[in-house]
């Protein structure tokens, strides 16, 4: 074996696993590009939708209201109104636990990159507890 070889031979193993730590890093953070944007999606497509919901059911209740003041307008018009208030306050302390409770509830964010992450350390050997150093595999002897 030609000693200048043996340097050039490393080298190149040297930018080889350089090339695949680089493809490992594009990958993963394309995964992480690709959940931040479905992310942003998800939570604006749900605001939108949220909103359109809020006015179509604030009109809905408003118009229900009305009608039902004017309905009873001559003997129990006090009342009805108080009925339909406290049926407003309790569907909104309803609809404020119910959002508290789908908030925390919603999965860790990141969470298929976190996984991926884990396998990929799994595939180095190495474990999640040891600091994300894996160990050095022994050498064959030459």
């Amino acid at each position: 074996m030609n000693p200048d070889e043996l340097p050039d031979r490393w080298l190149d193993r040297l930018r080889r696993i350089g090339d695949l730590a680089l493809a490992l890093v594009q990958t993963r953070l394309a995964l992480l590009g690709s959940e931040c944007e479905a992310l942003v999606w998800r939570v604006l497509g749900a605001l939108a939708r949220g909103a359109a919901a809020l006015l179509l059911l604030m009109l809905g209740l408003l118009f229900a209201s009305l009608w039902l003041v004017l309905l009873f307008w001559d003997d129990h018009r006090l009342l009805v109104l108080g009925g339909l208030t406290a049926a407003c306050l309790a569907g909104g302390v309803w609809l404020w636990r119910s959002a508290q409770r789908l908030l925390r509830s919603t999965g860790a964010l990141f969470a298929l990159s976190v996984e991926e992450l884990a396998r990929d350390r799994a595939r180095l050997g190495a474990s999640p507890d040891d600091g994300g150093v894996p160990p050095v595999p022994p050498r064959p002897p030459a």
